[in-house]
């Protein structure tokens, strides 16, 4: 199925103006000729005026030579009034067509001539003359000069109406549109010569954007407290158990070290959130080196080790070349993997799996590096163009960012990150394409 061509708003405001255009040039057309027709008939009915007088004098001279009955007079006497009466033809006729019963004289046009019959006076038998002149053409009778000079105000008008529409276009039309997200997203007051509609819509806009940002700003903050809170809860419980005992107590040693422990892992997890909110808000820098890939993989794989023991899901690292040396920033990209990673494992939270597998595959294909993470699971609840948008996480504690960050990251390393659905283990996968040294520099 072919999609539509795209049309501009001046291309619509355009044909606005050439079709009603185009339709008063044909009505004009059109009622030229309707006037011209009329016209044409008027000088036939001139000419069969004309022929009438003519036909009295022609009937009655044949109607005495025919009384006379000399031989070859009748034609002698036609070719001559012919001539002097400025005929095309004169000749006699015993019953044209187009007579009638009770009528002595008729007109009818044919063969390009005009015919007039009228009936020869004095004589037993019905006889009538028939003179003719030349019919008048149609197109003869057009005056184009009237044609040229009724459809000259129609295209004078057209052109003065398209080039003030493409001034006001331009002013009052296409300039507040190309601003209205400017004047809206930096609060600032529309031109007083702006079209009404067009205010209408940058103050619904900016309503609309006050909600967005209210919205998400609350969606966020929602997230992130509860991130926060959540790793924070553990450290708090640690540090009343350590204030539950005095100093001299046997139990505080074994509390302090299990408070260090358990700073030791939350904190930096409280700092990563922090970090992964601010990457969503901002460009995220890379320092490539080259390095092992895989190496880069499998930190990513540890990180998610105890996650993955807990949850009972068993992630298979596949690589077709052991060391796999590219170009890349090992701290940034170990996030993204980590990420991608997680999301796996934890696709299975809420469903009962007999062997969930989380698998990740690294594939060379026409000079290009696939990082491809699938996993068993249930597969994307979200469709895979809206899937990469923060705060569209399908996680009830999830903020959103994990998979916006990550994709930024892999973007910054100029590659691609892509969302589907896994073939062979039936659950979602996610392909990462990364540049070779030799790509990458061309």
């Amino acid at each position: 199925m072919t999609s539509r061509k795209e049309r501009s708003l001046q291309e619509f405001v355009l044909r606005s103006w050439l079709i009603p255009g185009a339709l008063a040039f044909f009505v004009s057309v059109a009622a030229f000729a309707i006037v011209e027709y009329r016209e044409y008939r008027s000088m036939v009915a001139r000419s069969v005026d004309l022929l009438a007088h003519k036909s009295t004098i022609v009937s009655r001279r044949l109607s005495a030579e025919l009384m006379l009955g000399k031989d070859g007079a009748i034609e002698a006497v036609s070719k001559q009034l012919a001539t002097d009466l400025k005929l095309l033809s004169v000749g006699i006729s015993a019953k044209p067509s187009c007579i009638e019963t009770s009528k002595d004289s008729c007109a009818r046009v044919f063969d390009g001539a005009v015919h007039y019959y009228q009936r020869a006076p004095g004589l037993e038998s019905k006889i009538f003359s028939d003179i003719t002149v030349n019919a008048p053409s149609y197109f003869e009778s057009m005056d184009l000069h009237l044609l040229l000079w009724s459809g000259l105000p129609i295209f004078l008008t057209l052109a003065v109406g398209i080039l003030i529409q493409r001034i006001y276009l331009r002013k009052y039309i296409l300039k507040p549109i190309q601003s209205l997200v400017h004047t809206t997203a930096n609060r600032s007051e529309p031109s007083p010569e702006w079209p009404i509609e067009i205010k209408d819509i940058s103050n619904r806009l900016s309503q609309s954007f006050e909600k967005q940002e209210q919205a998400v700003f609350g969606q966020l903050a929602r997230g992130v407290v509860h991130d926060v809170k959540t790793l924070l809860h553990s450290v708090m419980s640690a540090m009343e158990l350590v204030n539950e005992v005095t100093e001299e107590s046997e139990k505080r040693k074994s509390r302090l070290e299990m408070l260090q422990k358990t700073s030791t892992i939350n904190l930096p997890k409280m700092k990563k959130i922090i970090e992964l909110t601010l990457d969503g808000s901002r460009e995220i820098p890379v320092r490539p080196v080259l390095g092992n890939l895989n190496a880069t993989i499998r930190s990513s794989i540890e990180s998610n080790r105890h996650l993955a023991l807990s949850r009972k899901v068993n992630v298979v690292f596949d690589s077709s070349v052991s060391d796999l040396m590219v170009s890349h920033d090992a701290i940034q990209l170990e996030r993204a993997f980590t990420n991608l990673i997680k999301n796996g494992i934890e696709a299975f939270e809420s469903r009962s799996d007999q062997s969930p597998i989380v698998q990740i595959k690294t594939v060379i294909e026409s000079g290009q590096v696939k990082v491809q993470i699938e996993d068993s699971g249930p597969g994307l609840k979200t469709p895979s163009d809206q899937i990469f948008k923060p705060l569209r996480s399908t996680k009830s504690h999830g903020s959103g960012l994990g998979l916006f960050v990550s994709k930024k990251i892999i973007e910054s390393h100029r590659g691609q990150l892509l969302a589907g659905s896994s073939d062979t283990l039936k659950g979602a996968k996610f392909t990462v394409t990364l540049l070779t040294d030799r790509e990458a520099g061309t």
